[in-house]
């Protein structure tokens, strides 16, 4: 059964990195009962272990996902939130989501070289 825990979603979400996924639930702690927060990068960083650089990276990749919300404050903190339904929605999908299996030809295959769609001097009109 899913939990309905926000942390958990992150913690089990399979496309997320470590870093994303700790940066994230750091993110998480702060929000306040709007779902909103405005750590500074360095509390962050320090909070999560990291240098204040790849801290920036890693929640541009949370940003990327759609898993984060920014929005920039003109001399103040940034108002972060964690999209808690695209979180959801991309574990459901990624629990689904099945790579198709990579075909290799085999000697049956005709050769693709002479295929009209991939030489486009042999299409007749």
């Amino acid at each position: 059964m899913q939990s309905a825990n926000p942390w958990h979603w992150i913690i089990e979400h399979p496309l997320l990195s470590s870093a994303e996924k700790l940066v994230a639930l750091v993110i998480l702690r702060h929000q306040n009962s709007n779902q909103k927060c405005w750590p500074s990068i360095q509390r962050i960083a320090q909070l999560a272990r990291f240098g204040t650089r790849y801290t920036q990276r890693v929640l541009h990749g949370l940003y990327q996902k759609g898993i984060l919300n920014v929005e920039r404050r003109l001399g103040h903190s940034n108002c972060y939130s964690i999209r808690q339904r695209q979180l959801l929605l991309g574990l459901r999908s990624a629990k689904t989501y099945t790579p198709a299996p990579q075909a290799t030809p085999g000697p049956e295959d005709p050769p693709l070289a002479g295929h009209p769609l991939l030489n486009p001097s042999q299409i007749v009109t």
